[in-house]
């Protein structure tokens, strides 16, 4: 199952009760930045593959085509 956004801002810690862990304000504000990132990240890649799709090049007829064509030089003769 993929990480969403959701999944961070809904995740829940229980309290630890023999130690004492870690600060609660530093963990929200770490997570909060990792769903920041997350939402960029997951908005970029639907940009991307719109794009992608409207180029077309997600078929592979188009991208054969636009492969670079190599060809085979023969090696020297020894005299």
């Amino acid at each position: 199952m993929a990480l969403t956004p959701e999944d961070v801002v809904n995740k829940r810690f229980q309290p630890t009760k023999f130690r004492e862990g870690y600060d609660q304000d530093e963990v929200d504000d770490f997570l909060d930045e990792i769903v920041v990132e997350l939402r960029r990240l997951n908005q970029e890649n639907d940009e991307l593959r719109k794009k992608l799709a409207e180029s077309g090049a997600g078929t592979p007829a188009s991208s054969a085509a636009a492969a670079p064509v190599v060809e085979k030089v023969p090696a020297p003769v020894k005299a």
